[in-house]
């Protein structure tokens, strides 16, 4: 077991902090992946999480931090009573967010609900894809498939969509693409026709597309500039680097 997966929150930060310094890529990477696990385990504070990276500008990590913990929020477990509701197909109201006993500052709230209303209208704005139809197959000989409706109608897609908005609950957009990719993959490998393989591939793209844009749904935007460090004092060679990632990652950086 490495370092990072046992140090204290505090050190964690020093660890992001060396990393900013050293300009080191691969070690805040890894240090982001380390931090990310213990949060989902609950082995660091969300508010602790959020004001590193607000503070040091880590907006991929927010992005995940955010998502994540929002997540977690608006489990059914975390909101017995919902001022609004949730929709099938979208957003109907702002929900109450159990924020109480958090530690959450105005920031972090502001971000949490521009993510849900954000992340709601992301999914909602999918309702309707435009695919492009695949060269015809015997599959299509055999199905009279030669106009091309089941695509360019979308039924296809809407029985999915539905589908998985019924099953997985917003702001989970990740989860309903993934019920998506599970049952456009299911039913091509079944019937093997070739309509199935746009939605695979749109899917794909979709839930990339998601994962990047992940700090713009939370509104986490921020300029360029020189990031601030608490360990100006502290300099550290490139031969005391691969030392550093050596004992905090042993089993990380080869």
């Amino acid at each position: 077991m490495d370092f990072a997966q046992t140090c204290t929150p505090e050190l964690l930060e020093k660890l992001v902090l060396v990393a900013l310094r050293t300009e080191s890529h691969e070690l805040r990477k890894v240090v982001e992946d380390k931090w990310y696990a213990r949060f989902r385990a609950n082995e660091v504070p969300a508010a602790f999480s959020l004001d590193v990276g607000e503070s040091h500008q880590l907006a991929s990590f927010l992005g995940d931090i955010y998502y994540t913990h929002l997540l977690r929020l608006c489990s059914p477990s975390a909101l017995p009573k919902p001022r609004g509701e949730l929709s099938t197909i979208g957003l109907v109201g702002p929900p109450t967010l159990p924020f109480d006993g958090e530690d959450l500052n105005d920031v972090h709230v502001h971000r949490l609900y521009k993510g849900f209303i954000s992340l709601s209208m992301a999914w909602d704005s999918m309702s309707i894809l435009k695919l492009e139809a695949p060269s015809k197959t015997e599959y299509c000989r055999l199905h009279s498939c030669y106009s091309w409706d089941c695509l360019q109608s979308g039924d296809v897609w809407k029985k999915l969509y539905l589908e998985a908005s019924q099953e997985v609950a917003l702001p989970s957009v990740l989860g309903r693409l993934a019920v998506i990719d599970r049952l456009s993959r299911k039913l091509l490998a079944e019937s093997r026709a070739p309509c199935m393989a746009p939605i695979v591939d749109a899917v794909n793209t979709l839930h990339a597309r998601i994962v990047t844009q992940l700090p713009d749904h939370f509104g986490i935007a921020y300029k360029k500039q020189e990031v601030p460090l608490a360990i100006d004092a502290i300099s550290i060679s490139g031969e005391s680097l691969v030392s550093l990632q050596t004992f905090c990652f042993s089993d990380a950086i080869p």
